[in-house]
């Protein structure tokens, strides 16, 4: 389970507003996991391993009614 940040902005992070909805939330982790996927973009894998992680993070809190709760 990630912990929360609440430094950061993952609505920003994402690309969602803070109205999404759980649909507009996957739909948009859908067109991120496959941007950033290391086996997706196996030229350069170090360079979207970090940047997997984050994105990682940030939808598990937005996808998660109670620790976007929280977060809010």
């Amino acid at each position: 389970m990630a912990n929360i940040d609440a430094s950061k902005d993952y609505y920003t992070e994402v690309g969602v507003s803070s109205t999404a909805d759980r649909r507009e939330i996957d739909k948009v982790h859908h067109k991120w996991a496959l941007k950033f996927h290391p086996d997706k973009n196996p030229e350069e894998p170090e360079k979207h391993i970090d940047k997997f992680k984050q994105m990682g993070e940030a939808f598990e809190i937005l996808r998660n009614d109670e620790m976007r709760a929280e977060y809010d």
